[in-house]
């Protein structure tokens, strides 16, 4: 309410609310907060992270952490090791933008196998992440 107020009365252009309930965040969004900040989904995001910090070199989020950008490097006992990229079973959410091989840097196509040594650099709405790494390392 405060910041619908200063909206609309006091004409500030950019407002942030902070919620206790990760399920409000939504709500907040559609009655115009520009931005929703959840201390709970921010909180369980650091823990996750850090659950898979072996298996990510790094996690970056943008679009007021609606999306992440994550490292994910592919070990030799992988299950993808050798698949092409059509074959591997990704949460909807979730894209294989690029794969960082040796000193090489390439946009996957379907037909691209993935090697040992890989990174794949995934994109992914907020929480696909993790399912993805799972599927991904076998871990």
């Amino acid at each position: 309410m405060v910041c619908e107020l200063c909206k609309k009365r006091f004409h500030i252009k950019k407002t942030v609310a902070l919620v206790s309930d990760p399920k409000k965040t939504d709500f907040f969004y559609t009655m115009g907060i520009d931005s929703v900040v959840c201390a709970i989904s921010a909180v369980t995001s650091i823990i996750e992270q850090q659950a898979f910090v072996d298996e990510m070199a790094n996690i970056v989020p943008i679009g007021e952490g609606r999306i992440q950008i994550a490292e994910v490097p592919i070990t030799g006992s992988a299950p993808v090791v050798g698949k092409k990229l059509w074959e591997i079973d990704l949460p909807k959410e979730v894209i294989i933008g690029c794969i960082l091989r040796s000193n090489t840097a390439m946009i996957p196509r379907g037909e691209t196998r993935i090697l040992a040594g890989d990174v794949l650099v995934l994109i992914s709405s907020s929480g696909q992440e993790i399912a993805a790494v799972k599927g991904l390392t076998g871990r």
